[in-house]
């Protein structure tokens, strides 16, 4: 089969209006656009408004397409790498930036293509500067195609990301880690994007 996914990266924001009540009402966190992350207000870069970003998860030997739009509002560039896919003979697709390709502009897009070749769990994020520590990243699984018997119910929703969350956006802690002696450690671990 070919899977085809749509990614919209731009920068957005924890507790938008779109959280309406949240984290005071919990049914208000999970509101369409609403990322409580670890409650504390902060910018981010997100994958289609999403926290963690949109999941993947396909068979093996199926053709991976992603179509990424990127709508950072800078003139930063990005790439998406698959992590811990192979991608012999599509080494174009790696996703670092400088090495296997130039990073996608801002306003433009660029279409990922490659088959997915091992099975196993895997996660994609941001290969560019900090991204990824801001929240540039998601869940990559492939499965075997004929194999239903692992669960009762194999769904989507059943995978878990684990990830460690700051308070302020990357590049301010590693310029104050790097140049003041300032701390780099995480305030936080989000569990699918959510403090736990």
């Amino acid at each position: 089969m070919t899977c085809e996914y749509d990614f919209t990266l731009e920068y957005y924001f924890t507790l938008t209006k779109a959280c309406y009540n949240c984290p005071f009402n919990e049914t208000d966190c999970q509101r369409p656009h609403c990322i409580a992350a670890d409650g504390t207000p902060r910018g981010l870069i997100v994958a289609n408004r999403m926290l963690p970003g949109p999941a993947i998860h396909v068979c093996k030997n199926d053709i991976v397409k992603v179509n990424i739009l990127n709508r950072l509002d800078s003139a930063e560039g990005v790439t998406i790498h698959w992590h811990g896919l192979h991608q012999k003979g599509y080494q174009h697709m790696d996703g670092v930036p400088m090495v296997t390709q130039c990073p996608i502009p801002v306003e433009t897009s660029f279409q990922y293509s490659f088959p997915a070749a091992n099975l196993g769990t895997y996660f994609w994020h941001s290969h560019t500067g900090v991204q990824r520590a801001d929240g540039l990243f998601g869940a990559f699984v492939v499965r075997e195609p004929n194999d239903f018997h692992l669960y009762d119910y194999d769904l989507p929703e059943h995978t878990v990301v684990v990830f460690d969350w700051m308070i302020e956006l990357a590049i301010n802690r590693f310029a104050n880690h790097h140049h003041a002696g300032g701390d780099n450690k995480p305030a936080s671990m989000l569990i699918n994007g959510i403090f736990c």
